[in-house]
Parts: C-alpha cells; sequence; structure tokens
C-alpha cells in the first residue's frame, strides 16, 4: 500500500495545476503505470492490463500478470526492494478534491504492449471531457525537464507568486481562453503560454503598488524584443519575486524571469533540436516527463507515490513520457533509460 503524503506533499498537489481539474487528475493514473513498467519489463506479456477502482474514501490499483510470470514478477518486486504484497495491488490516497475527480473518471482500464525499454499506453475513462483544444506546437529549450498542455494553468502561478490586488485584473486577463502550457527548464524556470482577447501593458505603466518603487520597467532583450518586467512582493521566501512577459503574435509569455524569457526567444532564433510541444493536433490535456535529474524524480515520487524511497526507482529510469488525452481516451509512451 502507498502510504499518506506528509502534509507538504498534499500541499505541493494542491498547489500543482493538474490536480485541480478532474480530467486532468488522470496524470496521477500515468505515473501509476511506472510501476507497472518497472516492475514488468521482463514478462512475456500476454494479457497484461490493470484497473483503477475506487474504494471507499481510497483506490485500488489491479493488474493482470499471466501466471507464467508469477515467478518473474516475485523475482523482479525483490530486485526493487518492493513489497511483494503489490502483486495483489496497490491502494493509494488523494487529498478530497483530486479523490472526487478520480472517482468520477473510475473505472479506468488500460492495456499495456511492452518492448524493450519502452511501453505503449492505451485506455479509457469513464467520463467524456466537454473540451477538446487545438493545440499550437512551441519550440521549448533541450533543458526542459516537464511540460503540460491543459485547459487551465493559472492555478500554478497563483502559487508561485504574490500578485497584489492592484494586479489581479491585468494577470486574469492574460488567461482569458482556455488552452494553455507550462514547461520547466534550466534549474528553476518556469514559463506559461496563454492567448488573451486584448492585452493593453501602458496599463501597468498606471499601477501603483504599495511599497514597491519600481515595480514595472520596460526592457529590450535579444536585441528586439520588448518584455515587462515586473517585481512583486514576497509573502514567503519560496515565492518567485520577478515575472518577465512578453507578447509574440497572439500569444502572451509569462517567465519566471528575464533569464528565462531570453532563454525562450533564444531558443525560437537559433537552437536546433528544441523540443516540440504539444505534438498533438488535438488534446485535453498533453503531459511531457524528460530525462529527469535525481532531484525531479526525487520530488514526483514524494508527491505523487508518498515519501517512501522504495518508489523512486521508477522515475530514476525515467528518459521520456508522454501521455495524452483526448475526451474520456487516453495514450501514453514510456521510454526508460
Amino acid at each position: 500500500m502507498i502510504g499518506t503524503p506528509r502534509p507538504e506533499a498534499y500541499r505541493k498537489l494542491k498547489q500543482f495545476p493538474i490536480f485541480e481539474n478532474k480530467w486532468l487528475i488522470l496524470t496521477i493514473f500515468v505515473i501509476l503505470l511506472l510501476v507497472i513498467f518497472v516492475i514488468s519489463s521482463k514478462f512475456t506479456n500476454a494479457g497484461t492490463g490493470l484497473e483503477i477502482t475506487p474504494i471507499g474514501n481510497k483506490f485500488r490499483l489491479n493488474f493482470q500478470i499471466p501466471k507464467n510470470d508469477q515467478e518473474n514478477f516475485s523475482r523482479t518486486l525483490s530486485q526493487l526492494n518492493l513489497p511483494q504484497e503489490v502483486k495483489e495491488g496497490v491502494e493509494f490516497e488523494l487529498d478530497a478534491t483530486s479523490s472526487a475527480a478520480l472517482a468520477f473518471a473510475s473505472p479506468i482500464n488500460a492495456k499495456l504492449n511492452f518492448k524493450t525499454k519502452q511501453v505503449k499506453i492505451k485506455g479509457l475513462t469513464n467520463s467524456t471531457s466537454p473540451v477538446l483544444f487545438l493545440p499550437e506546437s512551441f519550440k521549448l529549450p533541450q533543458s526542459t525537464k516537464l511540460a503540460i498542455f491543459a485547459p487551465d494553468i493559472k492555478n500554478f502561478l497563483d502559487s508561485q507568486v504574490n500578485i497584489p490586488p492592484e494586479l489581479t485584473s491585468f494577470i486574469n486577463n492574460l488567461f482569458s481562453q482556455r488552452g494553455q502550457l507550462l514547461a520547466f527548464y534550466n534549474d528553476n524556470d518556469f514559463l506559461m503560454i496563454t492567448k488573451a482577447n486584448q492585452v493593453n501593458f501602458d496599463d501597468l505603466s498606471n499601477l501603483k503598488i504599495p511599497k514597491e518603487e519600481e515595480f514595472y520597467k520596460r526592457e529590450q532583450i535579444e536585441e528586439s524584443f520588448e518584455t515587462h518586467l515586473l517585481k512583486l512582493p514576497q509573502k514567503t521566501e519560496s515565492q518567485k519575486s520577478t515575472l518577465s512577459i512578453f507578447q509574440l503574435g497572439q500569444w502572451i509569455f509569462i517567465a519566471s524571469s528575464q533569464e528565462a524569457a531570453r532563454k525562450f526567444i533564444q531558443v525560437q532564433k537559433f537552437e536546433k533540436g528544441a523540443i516540440e510541444f504539444p505534438k498533438s493536433k488535438q488534446a485535453t490535456l498533453v503531459v511531457l516527463i524528460k530525462n529527469p535529474d535525481i532531484d525531479t524524480a526525487s520530488s514526483l515520487g514524494q508527491i505523487l507515490l508518498s515519501s517512501k524511497k522504495d518508489w523512486l526507482n521508477i522515475f530514476s529510469n525515467i528518459q521520456e513520457l508522454e501521455f495524452v488525452l483526448k475526451g474520456n481516451v487516453f495514450s501514453g509512451l514510456i521510454n526508460l533509460k
């Protein structure tokens, strides 16, 4: 059984935007599939499948492994220092909001197709999302570790910065159209891409934020790109103190720093081999994880699979994971190192 996450892990779950929407909660399901892949990579795979069902205030992940693979299953569990009880299924708990969301979509069924260091996933949820987008593809830096396309990602920004009341209306307008992108790259940078109906950056010049003498200024970077740099008051040390906003055509880009903005612009102009994301022509949700380092793997393991170190082996083996949800149909591809 996966234990109950610590309070700080719950706070991170609630802060992370994918847990604010009943369709995006399926990302948890994708991460749990990694458990099956790691412990099943040596199996013949005949008839391998799994199902997530609600049981009271918990959920149970059951999987079907052919009888001729049971011995390999037990041996692999031992090699990974995982409890043998996993053979009987895995139970897990979520916070109340996420639990209700996953219950709404349950049961969830999937078939797994294994190849050498690769697994393909296809499945269905019990509910159909009415939200289907035609996402635009963007070039992201090669250092991107995690990218998410989702209906609404503003909750993440709210968790990362302290937005003064004087700025609330302006920021809300940047997220007026659904279908948005969030990417993490470099050491600690993030970038959000949105589409707004109409943005008047001149409004920022007229705003006055108490105790912030230099709240707003315009800067030119990369020769011809105008950025709008905001200096924000911090309530906690972990909050970002700046935002760099710029516009290209109809798209609005919100970066966690001027350096993050500069890196993204440089990628558009020069960098070869950039990551194209998302590639799907239609989608409700797209999640991409690439080459997570030790810290990233540890964070994912602690947040999604409790604080038990035994489960962190799952993430340290990932080279790339991509998951796409279209209505009630999902698919995924996982490559291991």
